[in-house]
C-alpha cells in the first residue's frame, strides 16, 4: 500500500511538470511588479515553454511571459522546466473586465485575457542557470 502510493505521488509530481508555483497573493504580486514596469530588471525562476501565452519564467513575484511566443521555442527546448536567470525590460497588459454578462442568450461575450507581466523575448536574455 506505501509503495503504491509513493508510486502515485511520484507520478503526480512528474506529470504536473510547472505546476508547482509559488503562494503569493494577487495583490503582493502587483505591489511588488507594478513599480518595475518599463525598468530592466533581473529574476530567477522555473522556465516552461507551455504557457497559456507561452513560454513564461515562475519566479518568487509570479509568472512573467516571454513574448512574442513565436520566438524559437527549439532554443530553449532544453530549459523547459529548469532554473534560469532572465534579464529585460519588464512590461504588463491590463485587459477591461465587461461590467456584466450580457442577458441577450444571442449575444455571447468572451472573457479578455488574463493580466500578465512579460518581456519582450528579441530584448530579454536567458541564461540556463548551473544546477
Amino acid at each position: 500500500m506505501i509503495m503504491r502510493l509513493t508510486f502515485l505521488v511520484v507520478l503526480a509530481l512528474a506529470v504536473g511538470g510547472c505546476t508547482q508555483r509559488p503562494v503569493i497573493s494577487p495583490s503582493a504580486v502587483a505591489d511588488e511588479l507594478q513599480p518595475l514596469i518599463g525598468q530592466r530588471i533581473a529574476v530567477t525562476g522555473e522556465f516552461c515553454l507551455p504557457g497559456k501565452l507561452g513560454p513564461y519564467i515562475t519566479t518568487s513575484r509570479g509568472q512573467i511571459y516571454v513574448l512574442p511566443s513565436s520566438f524559437a521555442t527549439s532554443n530553449y527546448a532544453d530549459m523547459d522546466r529548469q532554473q534560469v536567470s532572465a534579464t529585460g525590460v519588464l512590461h504588463h497588459e491590463h485587459y477591461n473586465r465587461p461590467l456584466k454578462a450580457s442577458q441577450s442568450a444571442d449575444v455571447v461575450v468572451a472573457a479578455p485575457p488574463l493580466d500578465h507581466y512579460y518581456f519582450l523575448a528579441a530584448r530579454t536574455q536567458i541564461k540556463l542557470l548551473k544546477p
